[in-house]
């Protein structure tokens, strides 16, 4: 190789290599490092709580399906076994709700989020016999969700029909887990109580089942804390509704026995309550 292709080669490569980004230049400055972080910042403050919403929106989606599903089996349950079925539903009192004296200790776990069937007496007794008995565990609903107060307490805010509590005239057996206490006072719990024919009945102060009303159960989004004292005691629950006053409405119609959704309720701009409908 002669010397001038030696010198024209040389020229290449440093042409090349002028060309080439130093380490310096190749580098992010802190400037453009601080606006990277800014802008990760920005979006992670917009996406987490709306992903946080997300969660809670199937949260309720899931509650609303699961007790659509457990209306439906004791309504079926009625039906096929020719007697009435309960759906009993645990307050967040910490006494009976017909002042007879305090809640069972046992049952506090579930308030606000638990509920069971129970039944009275079952296909093929003789008349007049009854056989107290629970049909079901003690189910509960998906965390972040539970019944809201409303369900059980009068609230003056609201007079709507939807926004009524259970019937709770009716006393019944202390069961827990397929055991009746007999031995113990009956309690009184909130109840939709489904008979032979499907259809949702209640009862009056003398225990006569009347029909011709419709049953509504509130969803509420939020936290129920049910944790005991040293002692052992249970106080009252600590709540706290995430939206307050934002709630799903399902409806039992009394004729057919059959529920559906009504929607959400929402506070408006003029603090005035609304129903949406919303499918799932």
């Amino acid at each position: 190789m002669s010397t001038s292709q030696r010198q024209e080669d040389a020229t290449i490569v440093r042409r090349i290599v002028g060309k080439l980004p130093t380490r310096a230049e190749r580098a992010f400055s802190l400037a453009e490092l601080m606006v990277v972080i800014g802008i990760i910042a920005l979006l992670a403050s917009i996406g987490i709580p709306a992903l946080r919403g997300l969660g809670e929106s199937n949260a309720i989606d899931a509650a609303t399906r699961q007790i659509l599903d457990d209306l439906a089996f004791a309504r079926l349950r009625a039906i096929n076994d020719r007697t009435t079925v309960y759906m009993l539903f645990v307050p967040p009192t910490t006494v009976n709700l017909d002042g007879a004296g305090p809640m069972p200790t046992n049952l506090a776990p579930f308030r606000l989020t638990g509920y069971t069937f129970f039944t009275k007496r079952t296909i093929g007794e003789q008349p007049g016999r009854q056989t107290p008995r629970q049909i079901s565990s003690w189910n509960q609903l998906p965390d972040k969700t539970f019944f809201a107060l409303t369900t059980f307490l009068p609230n003056p805010r609201f007079t709507n029909a939807w926004d009524q509590p259970l019937a709770n005239v009716a006393a019944f057996p202390l069961v827990i887990t397929n055991r009746v206490y007999s031995g113990a006072e009956a309690v009184a719990l909130p109840f939709l109580a489904f008979n032979a024919q499907g259809q949702l009945i209640r009862f009056n102060n003398f225990g006569q089942p009347v029909s011709g009303q419709d049953g509504y159960i509130q969803l509420a989004r939020g936290s129920v804390f049910n944790a005991p004292e040293p002692d052992g005691s249970m106080p009252a629950p600590d709540v706290v509704e995430v939206p307050r006053d934002n709630r799903r409405y399902i409806r039992v119609n009394w004729l057919t026995g059959r529920a559906e959704v009504m929607g959400d309720l929402v506070i408006g701009a003029n603090g005035v309550p609304q129903v949406l409908g919303r499918p799932i």
